[in-house]
């Protein structure tokens, strides 16, 4: 499998921007590894190109990944996806960050727990997930069934010092206009809110970070 130690372009964010840089020299690989893994990830299945059943890792979604791709059943990992795609698919994973850019059709997220995700799709579909923040820019609100404590944010990244480019009409605010279909009383919707600018994620996290 190829491997790289980081991601070909700089990702920060808006504000207070973090970048990657890539070291003259990698050290051999040791026998017991402290740190995680940083991987090119290669498409595991012809039907559903992607990631599957990596632990503790940092991921790059590789450039022979088609243009839809799954991540799936993924624990403790950092996910960078460094280009645009038709379609992305987050499903069964715990605790990771994907910085993703834009997505000319639709992002799910489908049973999910205490997870990061930025990302620019045309629609955002949510289900079966808990405690996951979104950092979003999207030509409509985002969707979500049976999730508790799911919460938004404007998208704020930048991948070589500039925000990704859409093939779509980004709809002003649509990050926090979202459609709960398991909600359907007028009281203010306990499922989700909107994340205090306070509270933005700033940085990316260590194990990404060296």
């Amino acid at each position: 499998a190829r491997r790289r130690v980081a991601p070909k372009q700089k990702f920060g964010f808006k504000k207070g921007s973090f970048t990657f840089s890539k070291p003259a020299a990698a050290p051999p690989a040791p026998k017991a590894p402290k740190g995680p893994e940083v991987k090119a990830t290669a498409p595991t299945e012809a039907a559903a190109p992607g990631v599957r059943g990596e632990r503790g890792a940092v991921l790059v979604l590789a450039d022979d990944v088609g243009p839809q791709a799954t991540l799936e059943d993924l624990e403790d990992c950092v996910v960078f996806v460094p280009r645009s795609l038709q379609t992305l698919r987050l499903v069964k994973s715990a605790r990771c960050h994907v910085f993703a850019q834009a997505v000319a059709g639709p992002m799910y997220v489908i049973h999910c727990a205490d997870c990061h995700v930025r990302v620019m799709p045309r629609q955002l579909r949510i289900h079966d997930t808990t405690n996951t923040t979104f950092h979003v820019e999207s030509a409509s609100g985002p969707i979500i069934e049976a999730c508790s404590d799911v919460r938004f944010a404007p998208y704020a990244a930048t991948w070589n010092g500039a925000a990704p480019e859409a093939n779509f009409k980004i709809k002003k605010d649509a990050w926090k206009d979202v459609k709960d279909f398991k909600w359907l009383k007028r009281e203010k919707n306990p499922n989700w809110d909107v994340l205090e600018a306070s509270a933005f994620l700033a940085e990316v996290p260590a194990a990404a970070a060296a």
